[in-house]
């Protein structure tokens, strides 16, 4: 899926996490309206029942009563008390249960939309975390263009190492308290052990209780030195455990002879001196520990918190950064297909003092040569140009009025074509000088330009061409 699709569904659910919230405060409103009208409907159910049963009880002392006093009237009154009060109890008690049943509705569907807001709202989850992996992907690296989305990046990078540092912590406090547990399980051990040998029968004279005596002080020493292991490795794995003195049993510097119960003097030194060491080692132990729980406690409650809380201001903070950076990119007006590599040459240099884009200006298309006609105010003397075009076949001529046809000064061009109109007949006034007209200097007229033999003339009334420019005008000699 693309970023812009990603995009529309995260707009689309943006709001989700804010409706559910206001809508779980709605629904808490509403479950507790529900809870007040149950309390309401029991009451009122049993204020029903207390006046059904005095209803009850006062039909039969009314009948009772008219048996023997015959006083119809009160009892009459006193019947109709209690009815009136049942009606009412159970009029509230009806109205009660309506509520109940509307709220039960309301909750109903409150609870239904709980869940459509809850899956929206995963879907928002969803759709901004795969958003975000396209952004990594996409920001990937450095990005010089954009200088805070870097610092944003590093901010997110000094969060999460910092994250990991305390979650480390909280790994050696926890591993610490674990092996200085396990120290004081062993050291009890040991202390029990040893306090089996002190016994009175354990340095008797019998050989045999004497070596199950030996036995039980070897345990203990045993015991002792896994003891002192684990108060190594708990001071290893985590530095704030204090240093712990060594400890020992059987050879403690107290002691002269390695093999103890072999005398009396022996076994007051272990009373006197190993019991009681030993016995202090284990409640420092046992402070130490509790000690390592507090920090554990402390650090994974605050400090992780915290550091959670800074992670996700970062991420969201470099979230809307980028989705800013998308918005301002996928908004942007289209290139048109230009790109950097592609190149448009510049057609015409600009003109001095403009510092404005040139404008192209394209050259009209070369045609080939056609054949020119010759102008009708060519000179006579010139010889006269062969058409290509065959001539068209002749045709009657135009009738003029009787003025103009009888009168002597009437000429007709004896190069025109019977289809000309009559503007290019001679002025009835007096001869006319085509060639004198045509080459004329009057700066009121201009030469003629030639015309052009084109295909289809004889589809075109017989005109050979049509001239290039404006039509010709032909002036007389009178003018």
């Amino acid at each position: 899926m693309s970023t812009p699709t990603y995009q529309k569904r995260h707009i689309a659910l943006q709001s989700a996490p804010g409706e559910l919230n206001r809508h779980n405060e709605y629904l808490e409103g509403l479950l507790k309206q529900l809870k007040t009208s149950r309390e309401n409907m029991e009451r009122v159910s049993a204020v029903t029942r207390q006046e059904n049963e005095v209803e009850t009880k006062s039909i039969s002392k009314a009948k009772r009563f008219w048996s023997r006093k015959n006083l119809k009237e009160n009892a009459r009154e006193q019947t109709e008390q209690q009815e009136r009060k049942l009606a009412e109890a159970l009029e509230v008690e009806f109205r009660e249960q309506a509520t109940l049943k509307s709220l039960e509705k309301v909750v109903e569907e409150a609870i239904r939309k709980k869940d459509k807001l809850v899956d929206k709202v995963t879907e928002s989850n969803e759709v901004k975390e795969e958003l975000r992996q396209l952004y990594d992907k996409i920001f990937d690296g450095p990005t010089p263009e954009f200088p805070e989305n870097d610092e944003l990046q590093n901010n997110l990078k000094l969060a999460q190492k910092a994250t990991d540092n305390i979650q480390t912590r909280i790994f050696s406090h926890s591993q610490a308290e674990n092996c200085l547990v396990e120290a004081e399980e062993n050291l009890d051990l040991c202390l029990a052990r040893l306090n089996v040998a002190l016994m009175p029968g354990s340095y008797s004279s019998v050989a045999s209780v004497r070596l199950k005596g030996q036995d039980y002080l070897e345990s203990a020493t045993v015991l002792g030195s896994e003891a002192q292991k684990l108060l190594k490795r708990a001071r290893t794995i985590c530095p704030e455990v204090p240093a712990f003195p060594p400890i020992r049993v059987k050879d403690h510097p107290a002691l002269v002879e390695n093999f103890l119960f072999s005398n009396i003097d022996s076994v007051e030194t272990v009373h006197l001196e190993v019991y009681p060491e030993l016995s202090k080692l284990r409640k420092t132990i046992r402070k130490e520990w509790k000690s390592a729980a507090d920090r554990y406690n402390t650090t994974a409650e605050y400090d992780l918190n915290e550091s959670a809380e800074v992670i996700a201001q970062c991420r969201e903070d470099l979230f809307k950064h980028r989705s800013g950076i998308m918005e301002l990119v996928l908004n942007a007006p289209p290139s048109y297909g230009r790109s950097r590599s592609t190149r448009y040459p510049n057609a015409l240099p600009p003109t001095p003092g403009s510092p404005g884009p040139s404008m192209m200006v394209l050259a009209p298309p070369t045609l080939p040569p056609l054949p020119i006609q010759p102008s009708l105010s060519t000179p006579p003397a010139l010889p006269t140009q062969s058409l290509s075009v065959p001539p068209p076949p002749p045709s009657p001529p135009v009738p003029l009025p009787q003025s103009l046809s009888d009168s002597p000064y009437t000429e007709r061009s004896p190069s025109s074509s019977p289809n000309l109109p009559i503007s290019h007949l001679h002025s009835p006034r007096g001869s006319m000088n085509l060639e004198r007209s045509s080459v004329s200097s009057s700066p009121r007229h201009e030469p003629s330009p030639p015309f052009l033999a084109l295909p289809g003339a004889e589809a075109n009334g017989g005109l050979l061409g049509s001239p290039i420019g404006p039509p010709p005008s032909y002036t007389s000699a009178w003018d």
